[in-house]
């Protein structure tokens, strides 16, 4: 099973993508980042492991071809900008490179944004 985690550089994928690399039953893991220089040090060299780049804002630079699970953690969003439509592009990029790849058969979607509100968050 080939398993992609986008985007792989916030703090909750590094910790999914080291749970998969500590899998044996998992036999390849690709973390999609925006800057494949980020890749931190323990998963560069592993051997199931490779990094690609691609930015969830921009669907055309995500390709799944070939994936058969893709896991996508929503990163907080600290800015000040609003993490509602951020998370709404982000979910629809991925919902279309996923349909484009016609190999995904697991689609995981994990996100916490919002959390930190009693109300109001949900669409």
């Amino acid at each position: 099973m080939k398993v992609v985690v986008v985007p792989a550089s916030a703090q909750t994928s590094q910790w999914a993508i080291q749970t998969l690399l500590d899998d044996s039953s998992v036999p390849s893991v690709i973390g999609v980042y925006r800057d494949v220089g980020k890749v931190p040090a323990g998963f560069r060299n592993h051997q199931i492991f490779q990094a690609v780049q691609g930015d969830v804002s921009d669907g055309s630079t995500l390709d799944f071809s070939g994936c058969d699970a893709v896991i996508t953690l929503t990163p907080p969003k600290l800015d000040g900008s609003d993490f509602i439509a951020f998370g709404k592009n982000m979910a629809t990029n991925v919902r279309q490179a996923v349909a484009k790849s016609r190999s995904v058969k697991r689609p995981v979607y994990v996100s916490s944004q919002g959390a930190q509100y009693a109300e109001g968050v949900v669409g």
